[in-house]
């Protein structure tokens, strides 16, 4: 171990990576952003010709991705300076988009507009995830796919010990879905449940030490955070690298997702 350690601290300074870039790359391992097949999500690609409807877009990651595959994209968030900063990004895209502050409560949008929908980590934050759904569905054209992630309860069961009260009052998480209450909300909406996947351990301990270092988000990361990024950075360099990635977010991921799809008229 001492021989480890002072290998390790021989090392070149090199700039470390943020934990966005990790983020991204422990993503990409297991299929996500994968521009050469299109898909976003493992089951859920993107491409030309597509009408891409992002609730609750956040940083718009998932819109900026759906743009470089051609698609037509639309971005809401329920907050104004999150669409000033998308409509920024936006404005150097060729292809056709729109952004706009919404509640979904309604969506200002016709039915049967979009063949992809998008919810990632939104549901947890709503007054009703049936209205919320519904009009999700409302909006998808009969074939649409969709993509639906909310925080996984294991992962929650530790943020309620260690997040401050604030991380459970509204606009921040107001439930937590126990396994199966997902599912059970997109079926009774008439969602096909195409695939469901357990996403990023990374991010599960990243939030747990953020509350542990009392971090900012308007900062950069504290040493705390700093290591646990640089070790999940070194992680995805060995050769075990997907096996021990693959074991822990089985264990306690950030996110559980689901691939959905409206059904046909004629189904």
């Amino acid at each position: 171990m001492q021989t480890l350690i002072r290998h390790l601290l021989r090392q070149p300074n090199r700039q470390p990576p943020t934990c966005f870039e990790c983020g991204y790359q422990d993503s990409q391992r297991e299929g996500w952003y994968d521009r050469k097949t299109g898909e976003l999500a493992p089951g859920f690609s993107l491409s030309k010709g597509d009408v891409c409807v992002d609730v609750g877009c956040g940083q718009g990651g998932a819109s900026m991705f759906a743009a470089r595959q051609k698609a037509e994209v639309i971005a809401t968030d329920i907050s104004p300076e999150v669409i000033t900063r998308i409509e920024e990004k936006f404005a150097r895209l060729r292809t056709p988009w729109r952004a706009f502050v919404s509640d979904t409560d309604p969506l200002p949008l016709a039915d049967g507009i979009a063949t992809r929908v998008i919810a990632m980590e939104v549901l947890e934050h709503v007054e009703s995830p049936d209205r919320f759904v519904a009009e999700l569905v409302r909006i998808g054209q009969p074939e649409a796919l969709y993509l639906i992630s909310v925080p996984d309860e294991r992962a929650e069961a530790v943020q309620q010990q260690v997040a401050p009260p604030v991380y459970w009052q509204p606009p921040n998480h107001l439930r937590v879905f126990a396994a199966g209450e997902l599912e059970d909300l997109l079926k009774r909406h008439g969602l096909v449940i195409e695939r469901q996947l357990a996403k990023s351990f990374f991010w599960a301990v990243w939030w747990i030490l953020f509350w542990a270092a009392d971090q900012d988000l308007r900062e950069p990361e504290r040493p705390l955070l700093q290591f646990w990024t640089r070790t999940w950075h070194e992680l995805l360099k060995t050769p075990r690298a997907d096996h021990v990635r693959r074991a822990l977010d089985e264990c306690m991921p950030k996110s559980r997702v689901i691939v959905a799809r409206k059904p046909g008229a004629f189904q």
